[in-house]
């Protein structure tokens, strides 16, 4: 089983967008995929769309807490980094138990999806780069393009090749408009992200006005399934 780890520069840059694309995309190439996003917080069932809804769909799962068991192992109420949401409910991360649940699938691929950015804390002593190294065969970065991206983005990076974590690919995405005071247009950016990096850069705009399942076939247009091999 191949182990896909997709994380990100930091919250709410479209990993759960690019990892529902993948997985629509590899279902229509009839490959055996099972996504997963083994930690969520602010977590309200009631409230759709959400993360685990939303890759219940790219699955064609339907959206109950059946589902939700095959998707998610951690899963918290407050919208807080998992080690305070753990600490607070009383249900500390321990990643043994991701590594655990994890074996219960069996299919050709295995998408994970991390909670939030790369270095977020899961409880007193591990960030997500100690579960990336623990899970992944290949990891793949996401990031954006507005002010401040290419600092993250590198910086991230950077933390990464400190645990000794290549990513295998960045994905970046254009989610603002050209009105936004932030907006920096993503050639530009990924223009001067290539020098610093030497890690393949695929590109992914209007993520903002398109479905998942158009992703994917920009995605398949971009050759990502070579990056996935």
């Amino acid at each position: 089983m191949k182990k896909i780890f997709i994380t990100s520069i930091g919250t709410e840059i479209g990993k759960t967008f690019i990892t529902c694309a993948l997985t629509n995309l590899l279902k229509t190439k009839n490959r055996s995929v099972h996504t997963i996003k083994p930690v969520i917080s602010g977590f309200d069932f009631s409230k759709t769309p959400n993360d685990i809804s939303e890759i219940c769909e790219s699955l064609n799962l339907e959206y109950g807490k059946k589902n939700i068991s095959e998707v998610a192992r951690y899963i918290y109420k407050n919208p807080l980094s998992p080690d305070m949401a753990g600490r607070l409910e009383k249900n500390k991360i321990k990643i043994p138990e991701i590594q655990k649940f994890i074996k219960k699938f069996d299919n050709e691929y295995l998408l994970i999806e991390g909670i939030g950015g790369a270095l977020v804390p899961l409880n007193k002593k591990e960030i997500t780069t100690h579960l990336i190294k623990k899970t992944a065969d290949k990891t793949i970065l996401v990031t954006g393009s507005f002010l401040g991206s290419l600092s993250y983005t590198i910086s991230t990076l950077k933390a990464l090749e400190l645990e000794k974590i290549k990513p295998d690919l960045i994905i970046a995405t254009q989610k603002l408009n050209k009105d936004s005071e932030n907006y920096i247009d993503i050639n530009n950016t990924i223009k001067s992200l290539e020098n610093f990096t030497r890690i393949p850069i695929l590109k992914l705009e209007n993520v903002k006005n398109n479905s998942f399942k158009t992703a994917s076939k920009m995605l398949d247009k971009a050759g990502i399934l070579k990056y996935l091999k």
